[in-house]
Formats: structure tokens, sequence, C-alpha cells
């Protein structure tokens, strides 16, 4: 797949759409679908739209670069603390 899309790849959304990091998306060491067409980024603690690249969910806090998304919650690392917030 080398040279059939601009940019770098940064994960699969499903078994046939591939996630291509280009100049909207930031890019990414690991994601976790969230829906057909968003992601969670744990190391910036972000919800990305796949398409737009437009950010769905962030938070002030500093993350610690590990959390994850679990139903309608995305927990994660944040100083001493664990948070659970609404996504």
């Amino acid at each position: 797949m080398t040279g059939a899309v601009p940019g770098s790849v940064g994960g699969w959304l499903d078994d046939s759409r591939l996630l291509v990091r280009s100049l909207k998306i930031l890019p990414v060491s690991s994601i976790q679908v969230v829906s057909a067409n968003s992601f969670y980024e744990p190391s910036v603690n972000k919800i990305y739209d796949a398409t737009t690249g437009a950010v769905l969910f962030s938070t002030s806090d500093t993350p610690l670069g590990k959390g994850a998304v679990s139903g309608a919650n995305v927990v994660f690392g944040a100083g001493s603390l664990v948070r659970i917030e609404t996504r």
C-alpha cells in the first residue's frame, strides 16, 4: 500500500478501513476504535473524528499517556489520580 495515499499508517479502524495520518490528524502512537468513524488516542487523551480530524473529546488535565474508552466514559491517569469523564 506504500504510495497509495499520502501520509502514514495510524492503525485499522475496522477490517476494511485504514487510518492514515495526515496534516489534520497529528501522529498517533496507538489507537482504540470508539465507533465506525472515531478513535481514541491515549497519549494525548483525545477522541478524534477519523474523517475530518476534529477533536470530539479532550480534557484540560495533563494525561499520563495511558487511558481507554469504556462505554460512554474515558478513563485515564492524570497526576496521581485515575479520572473518569463522560465522552
